[in-house]
């Protein structure tokens, strides 16, 4: 058919004229296997299709089949449109190629676990991949130590078929039988999801055995994908982060990888021996159109993940599982690991592997990161950091790897990464909410929108909660943007309401009920009282302050309590594994053998400080007549015959180490302690007060919990907003001095005063505090502490320490407040009695 302008139907090929390639590549006069040409009578555009005389155009380069036909001059390539239309091409820019030249000269073999055979889909190299049609139905075969296939080449709707020889195993050897088979590899792809935008991949290859460092040496393996999330077209991308062990390789992409390939090159020419492109399935579904409610409870040593089911209207932990999809299965992912595996975590920690740790596993060692920390900031997931994971015998230096308590910043241990404070929590949670949803993707679960809901401590200062909140909005961008999915997030609550709100109907028996959850960081306890005929009146008292489990496992660890071949990583992945310091005590792997008397000394001063802050605060509501304000005398006479009876909620995993004292520690053996330290003080103030005034004795009752401990501060954020409940309530804070606090030399500030909402302001009643005051805690303050549980004065002689931290920690000088905005006892929670435990035997 003749070549006719579409204007003017000009005939090209009457035409006597030579069409210099090399220019029209130079101008882009070259697009989709068409040269564009301009018609000289009427300057129409026009377009040659090349692919009928065998040539295609191609990523800027022009090919040739070999079966095509051209002639080949001393200026290159000539293309004979007609008797006088010739195309000319320079030789450099025209590549001839055929079956051989795109495939690789042999293919390589995998022996897969269940004993199949797995070998590529495609025998081109990845290079050629656009040259063949991948979208008409081929099947591989390997026979008799040969791979067969028919391909179907583009562009010039031509098949061929094509027999290749098989990759040795041994170099040198026939690739025949045993030697033509490689096993115990394995390429991985994260997450195994259905959903076409889903876009933020992992790829894993590696190998076991002992073929592995050989192997390595030769293998190079790559995927067809994205970069990175603003890439306009896939490109293939090295699976090239090499880990510790020499032979793992791990790979960020963003997007679902199409393709595949292994290559092998030899270790001492570099020459190329073979290779395959496999294929990997595609996704092809769309999200449903419904919001689960996802909730995190972000805590200092361990992070716990649940959800609400907007079909089911069920609230259930998110449970961690393996979400990979093997292309090649020659081998488990390894359980016993001799490097930092930052592969996403297969089980989570708990009985319901619900649970992981609030730390970040680094590929490189922390020496490194420390002359580079900031490399953090660029951090990509499985790249450079992970989070570990439950069911692995560790046989590296985990503590080389291992970033921990960065959910505050003066609590990480290690000085040096405090600067990246921030980008640590960006990078865990961003880590962590990707690995959330993907749980609920691999199981179908998720929707096209997610409702993300977190807590906070109420130990935060202002602006600590604003920063949080800042990464909490960079996070749902840049997750959304990894999924397809609209992420939408919220702080509705502080942990201690949240923890709180878990519980549900509360018994009718009860004057109040007592919250207490203890975490790794922080302890957060809310104080609610119940009204006449049972109606909630709301929290008296929101606390929260950084006295909580991690203290007490410093404690141990500084106070020489663990084997000398053991340190806190170590024992916190005993603790998530095993879950009962009580069982790690009886196994003798982690506690000093000798060290049993100093252990329970530790613990018992751990929960004593902790019970005498609660005792007074539990006092204070009594003797400051808040608890019977709204009474009428008749009931005020009935409570004082009765007493009060207060429910105890020993929330958090911070509970756990009183095993060690009674197995029913929180239940028998603390609340009854506790009960009888709130009458002794209230008899303390009797005897203090000249009018001799009664008060009701206070009962209070180990409560059983409807859920495991851990679990109430994410079951709070999904339970208690939505019901409703008095948490909507603004009431940030809400404490007691709690010791009495001489201000300059005589004036004193009783301890059941309250710190209230953090304005710094006192009530109308009291007089405001001077600026810059002297702060000194007296010694013959009362109530007096309980027999054998060290004052400050004993812990501090001179008070020097303590002075210097009331001074700096409880009035913001330079500022408008004119009372304490921060309760003393808190302080010295914090700042003394923490740092001594290590002392304490």
């Amino acid at each position: 058919m003749a070549f006719l302008c579409q204007t003017c139907e000009l005939n090209f090929e009457e035409l006597h004229m030579d069409i210099y390639m090399q220019e029209l590549l130079d101008e882009r006069g070259v697009e989709d296997d068409r040269i564009r040409l301009y018609c000289p009578v009427c300057r129409g555009i026009n377009h040659l299709n090349l692919r009928p005389y065998g040539i295609f155009y191609w990523n800027g380069k022009l090919y040739r089949w070999r079966s095509a036909t051209t002639t080949l001059t001393s200026e290159g390539y000539e293309i004979n449109i007609s008797e006088t239309l010739t195309i000319k091409i320079p030789e450099g820019q025209l590549e001839v190629i055929s079956k051989e030249t795109i495939c690789y000269p042999a293919i390589p073999v995998f022996r897969q676990m269940d004993g199949t055979l797995t070998y590529p889909q495609w025998p081109v190299r990845k290079e050629y991949i656009d040259f063949i049609d991948t979208q008409r139905d081929a099947q591989p075969a390997v026979t008799q130590n040969r791979y067969h296939i028919s391909l179907h080449l583009k562009r010039v709707e031509e098949r061929v078929e094509v027999d290749l020889p098989l990759v040795p195993v041994r170099v040198g050897e026939p690739a025949q039988e045993e030697n033509a088979i490689f096993e115990g590899v394995h390429l991985v792809l994260w997450p195994d999801v259905p959903y076409t935008k889903w876009r933020r991949y992992f790829l894993r290859f590696g190998c076991v055995g002992e073929q592995a460092q050989d192997l390595t040496r030769r293998v190079k393996v790559s995927a067809y994908a994205h970069r990175e999330l603003q890439s306009e077209r896939k490109e293939w991308i090295p699976i090239g982060v090499i880990a510790e062990d020499g032979v793992t390789r791990f790979e960020c992409v963003e997007s679902r990888p199409e393709w595949a390939a292994i290559e092998f090159e030899s270790a001492v020419r570099g020459e190329l021996e073979g290779g395959g492109i496999w294929a990997i399935p595609s996704a092809d579904e769309t999200y449903p159109t419904y919001m689960p409610t996802v909730a995190v409870d972000f805590g200092t040593s361990n992070t716990f993940i649940a959800w609400n089911d907007p079909n089911t209207q069920r609230t259930e932990p998110i449970p961690m599982e393996s979400c990979d999809r093997f292309i090649i299965h020659g081998s488990d992912l390894p359980t016993v690991v001799d490097f930092p595996d930052t592969w996403p975590p297969r089980h989570g920690f708990g009985r319901r592997n619900a649970l992981l740790p609030t730390e970040i596993l680094t590929r490189k060692r922390l020496e490194e990161l420390r002359v580079r920390s900031d490399e953090i900031a660029q951090w990509k997931p499985v790249r450079d950091y992970g989070i570990p994971s439950s069911g692995l015998d560790v046989r590296y230096p985990e503590t080389e790897h291992i970033i921990a308590e960065f959910k505050w910043k003066d609590a990480i241990p290690d000085e040096a990464f405090r600067g990246q404070a921030a980008d640590l929590q960006k990078h865990y949670l961003e880590f962590l909410v990707l690995f959330a949803l993907a749980q609920l993707a691999h199981s179908q679960s998720i929707g096209q929108s997610v409702d993300l809901r977190f807590s906070y401590p109420l130990a935060f200062t202002q602006r600590q909660r604003e920063d949080f909140n800042g990464i909490l909005t960079e996070i749902c961008q840049s997750v959304s943007a990894q999924t397809g999915i609209s992420i939408s997030s919220e702080l509705p609550m502080d942990e201690a309401r949240a923890a709180a709100s878990s519980i549900g109907t509360l018994a009718a028996d009860y004057s109040a009920f007592l919250y207490v959850d203890i975490g790794g960081g922080s302890s957060d306890i809310a104080l609610e009282v119940v009204g006449e005929n049972q109606n909630r009146r709301g929290y008296r008292y929101i606390v929260s302050f950084q006295y909580a489990g991690s203290g007490l496992v410093y404690a141990f660890s500084d106070g020489g309590c663990l084997r000398p071949d053991c340190n806190v990583t170590k024992f916190r992945r005993m603790i998530r594994e095993i879950g009962q310091p009580i069982e790690i005590l009886r196994r003798g792997t982690v506690f000093h053998p000798n060290k049993r008397n100093p252990i329970m000394a530790k613990t018992s001063y751990f929960y004593s400080y902790l019970r005498e802050f609660l005792a007074r605060l539990l006092a204070a509501h009594i003797i400051t007549g808040e608890w019977a304000e709204d009474l009428n005398e008749e009931e005020k006479e009935l409570i004082l015959g009765n007493g009060y009876l207060v429910a105890l909620y020993p929330l958090g995993n911070g509970w756990g180490f009183g095993e060690l004292i009674d197995p029913q520690y929180a239940r028998d053996v603390f609340s009854k302690r506790l009960a009888d330290r709130v009458n002794d003080i209230l008899q303390q103030a009797v005897d203090h007060d000249d009018s001799h005034q009664s008060w009701p004795q206070v009962s209070v009752r180990g409560a059983n919990l409807p859920h495991e401990p851990k679990d109430a501060v994410a079951y709070g954020l999904l339970r208690g907003w939505d019901q409703g409940n008095p948490e909507r309530e603004e009431w940030s804070f809400r404490t007691i001095l709690g010791w009495t606090t001489r201000v300059g030399r005589t004036r004193r500030c009783e301890w059941f005063l309250p710190v209230t909402d953090r304005a710094g302001r006192p009530e109308q009643v009291r007089e405001p505090l001077p600026e810059n005051p002297i702060l000194d805690c007296p010694e013959d303050e009362w109530p007096s502490f309980p027999r054998r549980l060290p004052t400050p004065h004993l812990l501090d002689p001179g008070l020097n320490q303590v002075r210097d931290l009331l001074r700096r920690e409880c009035v913001e000088s330079g500022s408008e407040r004119e009372w304490f905005s921060k309760s003393p006892f808190h302080v010295l929670l914090e700042k003394l009695f923490k740092s001594k435990l290590k002392e304490l035997v």
